[in-house]
């Protein structure tokens, strides 16, 4: 990729985070969980840290882990039911997939959390949910090539 669009793409992530924190900072409450919300695409862009227009395995492991510790607020490396539903909609959308891959998607919450949690002592571990993420992206992984694509990313529910 030419330095020009590295630069270009750097900056429409600069660009966008300031807008978001703007949002958040002027908008009120519902319309700051609507902003949080990621559009596919950037967010797409933000896991592709290397900027090759796919994500590898790799930069999807980095990326779970961020969001385990944004939601881990304890920082015990540990997920509790209250620390899940206080982050319901990214627990949801970065584990679980469309496809019925880790079961219905009618399933609760406090549903999924019972499933994710392998050895049932009431909390989802780093590598329980590592692990859950690893399986989502092996579901998005069509063609098993080891790396997302941006169609790939966007069906992946």
């Amino acid at each position: 990729m030419s330095r020009n669009r590295f630069a270009q793409r750097k900056r429409r992530r600069e660009v966008g985070a300031a807008c978001l924190l703007a949002a958040c900072l002027t908008a009120p409450a519902p319309a700051i969980v609507a902003a949080a919300a990621p559009n596919a695409t950037a967010e797409f862009e933000f896991i592709d840290t290397n900027d090759d227009g796919r994500v590898s395995s790799s930069e999807y492991e980095v990326y779970a882990r961020k969001l385990f510790d944004e939601m881990d607020t304890d920082l015990d490396d540990k997920l509790t039911r209250a620390e899940i539903m206080a982050a319901e909609t990214k627990f949801n959308r970065h584990v679980f997939t469309t496809g019925n891959l880790l079961g219905p998607a009618e399933l609760t919450t406090a549903e999924r959390i019972q499933q994710l949690d392998v050895n049932q002592d009431g909390t989802i571990s780093q590598g329980e949910h590592a692990n859950a993420a690893a399986a989502k992206f092996r579901k998005r992984d069509s063609n098993n090539n080891g790396e997302l694509s941006p169609q790939e990313f966007d069906a992946g529910g």
